[in-house]
């Protein structure tokens, strides 16, 4: 708003406020679960009132083409493509292209999605998808909630797990020392690829689209798989095991975090093709492209520990075992898989058995011996 006054500034943000906190007013959008959270964050407004997302019709309506708001545009309007016009936002090009055509493009991203919500509206009630939709409508608050509390972050036991972490670390990299040499850096990829093609004389595996040898992660598990004529190569199986904690800790340990140390991730409800929910990182709150927290649907086992619930609060973890898989043997139709479920079999062990045709036995002497790993290489070894 640098053309406003601080004063005519504040009476559009409370105009702003009184039409979106409106009950009786429909709000039309694209993925407006974003908008809500940017406008909470940022001037603590929360939307209210009926919510029409073009975005989520039409991800019901076609799960697997872009939901981008210039798709939606050329598919269900005449407007032409005017995308572009938006994409630059700097001093040096307004002052050349001046503000106009900036205003003009906020208005067509505020306009179009009206036009597309009529025809857009018709087609999911057409293709009885209208429950779906207001069903995740539905789930709105409750994900605003979520990327609003955050989780508790123990930050003594974070520091515990970070201090673990750089120990693991740094036995690594001296035990691949001790084999390769000081002078390989396992983090270097042009050090990797001499000392792996050129020093120790193994075939290169070539990336397919530059057609250049490379180190990258299957490489890496092919070198430490090894082949009829060649066996396991432990200082790729080191390089690997170094490239997965520092992934853990850059990932996790070393997030950056909300100044209260809430853990915190930004849900999209029409995040995946199948309609499932997905999580990222959120952008942050004093602007720029730096975003901050992390997914917080999926946190893995080893970060859970420093996770802790409020006080007052326990966590629950609820799950219905295997509830996907009885789902699909009743759809199916399938015996094998109905029978197993009506005499409280283990899917698992059953498939093991039709797969291998070993004895049940086995199988679980094999599981107890690996101790429930599903690492390949681990198995083999």
């Amino acid at each position: 708003f640098t053309e406003f006054t601080a004063e005519r500034e504040l009476q559009l943000w409370r105009e702003m406020m009184y039409l979106l906190t409106d009950e009786s007013v429909i709000k039309v959008g694209q993925n407006l679960i974003f908008d809500i959270l940017f406008t909470w964050q940022k001037q603590h407004i929360m939307t209210r009132g009926p919510i029409r997302d073009i975005m989520l019709a039409h991800h019901f309506l076609y799960p697997d083409r872009l939901k981008k708001l210039a798709v939606t545009t050329s598919m269900y309007t005449d407007e032409p493509y005017y995308k572009d016009e938006g994409k630059v936002w700097t001093e040096r090009t307004l002052a050349k292209e001046g503000r106009e055509q900036r205003w003009r493009y906020n208005c067509k991203d505020a306009v179009v999605p009206f036009e597309i919500w009529d025809a857009i509206y018709s087609d999911l009630v057409a293709d009885g998808l209208l429950d779906i939709y207001n069903h995740t409508i539905r789930c709105f608050p409750s994900l605003m909630f979520m990327m609003q509390r955050g989780l508790r972050l123990n930050t003594t036991a974070k520091d515990i797990l970070d201090c673990e972490l750089t120990e693991q670390l740094t036995q690594m990299r001296k035990q691949f020392a001790d084999i390769a040499g000081p002078d390989i850096n396992p983090a270097s990829n042009p050090q990797l690829i001499e000392y792996f093609y050129i020093k120790r004389k193994i075939t290169p595996y070539s990336n397919r689209r530059t057609g250049q040898p490379t180190i990258d992660d299957k490489a890496l598990a092919r070198l430490a798989k090894g082949i009829k004529s060649r066996q396991p190569i432990l200082e790729a199986r080191i390089v690997q095991s170094i490239r997965h904690v520092s992934k853990l800790k850059q990932t996790y340990v070393n997030a950056n975090l909300h100044n209260d140390n809430r853990v915190r991730g930004a849900f999209n409800p029409v995040g995946t093709k199948n309609t499932r929910f997905s999580c990222s990182k959120m952008l942050h709150q004093g602007g720029g492209k730096k975003r901050i927290g992390m997914n917080t649907q999926n946190i893995p086992a080893f970060y859970r520990r420093v996770i802790i619930p409020d006080d007052g609060y326990i966590f629950i973890e609820p799950d219905k075992v295997q509830a996907e898989w009885v789902v699909v043997a009743y759809v199916c139709g399938d015996a094998h898989m109905i029978h197993i479920v009506e005499n409280n079999l283990d899917a698992h062990v059953e498939t093991a058995k039709a797969v291998t045709r070993l004895p049940e036995d086995f199988i679980l002497a094999e599981h107890k011996l690996v101790k429930g790993s599903r690492d390949p290489l681990y198995i083999e070894e």
